[in-house]
C-alpha cells in the first residue's frame, strides 16, 4: 500500500497508512493523531494518551479494509516523551510496555482467529451434516410411500392429508395466532391462489400414482418441473435466460422424451403398480394398451402437476417480492386451509380407507413373539416424519449456503431414489437400459442449470427461498 506523507504541526513528516493489524472484528479504538505518537502506544494505551497536553483524538471504527492508523518513526517517540518531562529511564520503561502489551493483543488476535477458523469449521460440519440429511430423508421419503401405494393405491390421498396436517401444525407452533393471524403480511388472495395450485399438484401427483405410474418416473418427471418453471420465469417474471440454461434444459428435454418413449413402447420390461409388462408382449396385446394407457395417463397428470407447481411458485415469488419472505405463513395458510377440500371430497369413501387401513394388520416379530401392526399408518408416519426432516434440513442448507446447493443435493436425491425404485424396489424385472438413459439426461440437464450463472431478473429482485418448495417426492 502506498504511504501518503503528511506535515505535523512542528513541519515533520509523518505517514498514514492502512493496515490490519486486528484480522476479527473490533468494535472501537481511540488513535492518537499527535505528532510523533507510535501507532502502537495509541492502539494499546488511549487510556493513558496525554489529554492534558491538548493532543488531537479520532475516532475510528474498524472494517473490512483495516484501521487508518498513524506511524511514527522511533526518534519522534523519544522526542515526545522528553517534551513531556519523563527522564530517559522512564521513556524506556514506558517505550518498552506497548511491547509487551502489543505481544498480548497478538494473542488475543490469534485466538481470535482460531476462533473464527473453528466457527468456519463447524458450519462446513453442518453444511455437511445437513446436505447428508437431505439426501437420507428425501430417499427415506420415498420409500415407505411406494410401499404404501404397493398395499393400497390410494394411499396418496390419505399421505397428502397427513403431511398437509403436520405442516400446519408445525407452522402454528412456530408462529402462533399473532404471527399467523393477527399480524398476517400476505395478502389473502395471494394465500388462496397457491392453495388452488397447491391442491391442483398434489390431486394430479397422486392420481398419476394411483392408476399405477411408477414411482420412478414420477421422480424423473418431477426434476423436468425445471423446464416449466423457466417458461412461467421468462412469461410472468421477466428471466432472460443464458444460452448455458437453454443447453440444459434441451438436455433435460431430451431425457424426459427418452424416458417416455422407453416406458410406452415393447422395449424392456418394466414393472409398475398395474402389472408387469413383458418384452414379448404383442401390439395388440391388452396388457400393452392397458400398459400405454397408464403411462401416457401418468405422464400427462404429471404435466399438469408440474404447471401447477410452477404457476404456485411465480405467485409466491410475487408475493414474497412484495410482502417479505414469510414462508411460514405461506406454508400455513395453504396447508391449513387446503384440509377441508381434501377431507371434503368424497369423505365417505376416505372414512372407509381409513377404517380398512386399520383393520388391515401385518405380522412384525419382535423376540420371536409375532406381532400385529397396522403396517399402512406405520408407512404413512413415517413417510410424513421423512418429509419433514428433509424439508427442515433443506432450509437449513439454504440458511448455510445457498438455493444452488440444495438444488444440487436434492438432484442427487431423486437420482438415487429413482435407482433404489427402479432397481430394488421393482426388480426384477428390471427397467430398460433408454430409461436409465433417460434419467441420466434429465440429472444432467438439472444439475447443469443450477451451476450456471444466475439468469437476468428484470421485474422481481427477490428471489424465493421457500423450504416448501424443497419438495423429496
Amino acid at each position: 500500500m502506498t504511504a501518503m506523507p503528511r506535515t505535523s504541526s512542528d513541519g515533520r513528516k509523518r505517514r498514514s497508512r492502512r493496515s490490519d493489524p486486528f484480522p476479527g472484528p473490533v468494535e472501537e479504538l481511540l488513535i492518537c493523531a499527535a505528532p510523533r505518537m507510535t501507532h502502537s502506544y495509541c492502539a494499546l494505551h488511549h487510556d493513558l494518551l496525554p489529554h492534558h497536553h491538548g493532543d488531537e483524538f479520532r475516532r475510528v471504527t474498524s472494517a473490512p479494509g483495516g484501521l487508518q492508523l498513524i506511524e511514527e518513526d522511533e526518534v519522534g517517540s523519544v522526542e515526545i516523551l522528553r517534551e513531556i518531562g519523563e527522564t530517559e529511564e522512564e521513556g524506556n520503561r514506558r517505550r518498552s510496555s506497548p511491547t509487551r502489551a502489543w505481544g498480548e493483543v497478538r494473542s488475543v488476535v490469534e485466538l481470535s482467529r482460531l476462533a473464527r477458523e473453528s466457527a468456519r469449521r463447524r458450519r462446513r460440519r453442518l453444511l455437511t451434516l445437513s446436505l447428508v440429511a437431505v439426501v437420507f430423508f428425501g430417499c427415506a421419503a420415498v420409500v415407505p410411500t411406494e410401499l404404501a401405494v404397493d398395499r393400497d393405491r390410494g394411499a396418496m390421498r390419505l399421505v397428502t392429508i397427513f403431511n398437509y396436517v403436520l405442516v400446519a401444525i408445525e407452522s402454528w407452533i412456530d408462529k402462533g395466532y399473532e404471527g399467523l393471524v393477527a399480524d398476517r403480511k400476505i395478502p389473502m388472495g395471494n394465500h388462496v391462489l397457491t392453495l388452488a395450485l397447491g391442491l391442483v399438484y398434489n390431486i394430479a401427483q397422486n392420481g398419476a400414482i394411483a392408476i399405477g405410474f411408477p414411482m420412478a418416473l414420477v421422480l424423473i418427471l418431477k426434476n423436468s418441473q425445471l423446464l416449466f418453471q423457466m417458461a412461467a420465469n421468462s412469461f410472468f417474471v421477466g428471466e432472460r435466460y443464458l444460452l448455458v440454461h437453454e443447453l440444459a434444459a434441451a438436455v433435460l428435454v431430451s431425457g424426459v422424451l427418452v424416458v417416455v418413449v422407453a416406458t410406452t413402447t415393447t422395449s424392456g420390461v418394466f414393472e409398475t403398480v398395474a402389472g408387469t409388462y413383458e418384452h414379448t408382449a404383442r401390439p395388440e396385446d391388452p396388457a400393452l394398451a392397458e400398459r400405454r394407457r397408464v403411462m401416457l395417463g401418468g405422464v400427462a397428470l404429471m404435466l399438469v402437476a408440474n404447471v401447477a407447481r410452477a404457476a404456485s411458485n411465480v405467485a409466491t415469488q410475487r408475493a414474497f417480492a412484495r410482502c417479505g419472505n414469510f414462508f411460514v405463513e405461506k406454508l400455513f395458510y395453504e396447508h391449513a386451509l387446503g384440509l377441508p377440500f381434501l377431507i371434503g371430497y368424497r369423505p365417505r369413501d376416505l372414512v372407509a380407507q381409513a377404517r380398512r387401513w386399520s383393520l388391515q394388520r401385518e405380522p412384525l416379530v419382535v423376540a420371536r413373539v409375532p406381532i400385529q401392526i397396522p403396517a399402512l399408518w406405520i408407512l404413512v408416519a413415517l413417510q410424513a416424519y421423512a418429509t419433514f426432516e428433509c424439508t427442515r434440513a433443506s432450509a437449513r442448507v439454504v440458511g448455510l449456503s445457498s438455493a444452488v446447493t440444495l438444488a444440487l443435493a436434492l438432484a442427487v436425491q431423486r437420482f438415487l431414489s429413482i435407482v433404489f425404485s427402479a432397481a430394488v424396489l421393482n426388480a426384477p424385472p428390471y427397467p430398460p437400459l433408454s430409461m436409465w438413459l433417460g434419467a441420466l439426461l434429465v440429472v444432467a440437464g438439472a444439475v447443469s442449470y443450477v451451476l450456471a450463472p444466475k439468469p437476468i431478473r428484470r421485474t422481481i429482485t427477490s428471489s424465493s427461498k421457500d423450504p416448501a418448495s424443497f419438495c423429496c417426492i
